[in-house]
């Protein structure tokens, strides 16, 4: 059996996940990852459609926002809601 040349990361990377540090920063990795993937679902992350890395700065910001804009009333209004009209 062939060992990888670099199996001691391997084995020291194994032992990280072990530690609590690693369980707690998981956790937090989880709810970015969930916001992340949302914005590539619903608001089109999976393809930049700007040129040059400013352009894509650009898209990533807007993304950003739509998804805060739609979070923040979805909890000001939850689904369900009725809302009257005038």
């Amino acid at each position: 059996m062939e060992v990888p040349l670099r199996y001691d990361a391997v084995l020291r990377d194994l032992k990280r996940n072990d530690t609590q540090e690693f369980e707690e920063a998981s956790n937090k990795r989880f709810k970015v990852e969930r916001r992340f993937a949302t914005m590539v679902r619903n608001h089109g992350l999976r393809r930049c459609r700007y040129l040059r890395l400013k352009g894509a700065k650009v898209h990533i910001t807007l993304a950003n926002m739509v998804c805060n804009i739609v979070r923040m009333v979805n909890l000001i209004y939850p689904p369900g809601t009725v809302i009257l009209q005038m």
